[in-house]
């Protein structure tokens, strides 16, 4: 009784072999900031002295539900906290350019509040920050678009 029990154990193991197949790892999908990273690479690679990361910096910070202390705390990134915080205000500044641009198969007023809506999110993480620095931004940016109107 007990070598048919082990026969067939290993009968169901070999079945489990076969139907698996060969073991094989599942491709690395990159990020866009890692894409980004590959593509400089390929495009300067002569340049050896800049040391870079890629990071995906406001998308992650929104997976974190906008709380831009404990992102930074978790990517160890404390020391380049006011360049991060300076990238945020540049993306409020760029999605305000994009939702001017939708692409062809978008509505246009749909893409504006999309994009609009993500602005406000990271504009709400860079006030808890620092809510002078923020205002001062969105003013500067407020008064180039009004240039731009004129």
């Amino acid at each position: 009784d007990e070598e048919e029990l082990d026969l067939e154990a290993q009968k169901a193991e070999k079945r489990r072999r076969q139907r698996r197949g060969f073991a094989e790892e599942r491709p690395r999908v990159y990020s866009l900031a890692e894409k980004l990273e590959l593509l400089f690479r390929y495009d300067f690679p002569t340049v050896r002295d800049v040391r870079i990361h890629p990071v995906w910096v406001a998308g992650e910070i929104l997976e974190f539900g906008g709380d831009f202390q404990k992102y930074i705390s978790s990517k160890g990134l404390q020391r380049q906290e006011g360049i991060v915080f300076r990238h945020l205000l540049r993306m409020i500044l760029l999605l305000g350019e994009f939702s001017q641009l939708a692409p062809a198969e978008r509505d246009p007023d749909e893409w504006e509040a999309e994009l609009r809506e993500l602005a406000d999110r990271i504009t709400e993480c860079c006030r808890r920050v620092d809510p002078l620095s923020t205002e001062k931004a969105l003013e500067q940016i407020e008064s180039s678009e009004e240039a731009e109107e004129d």
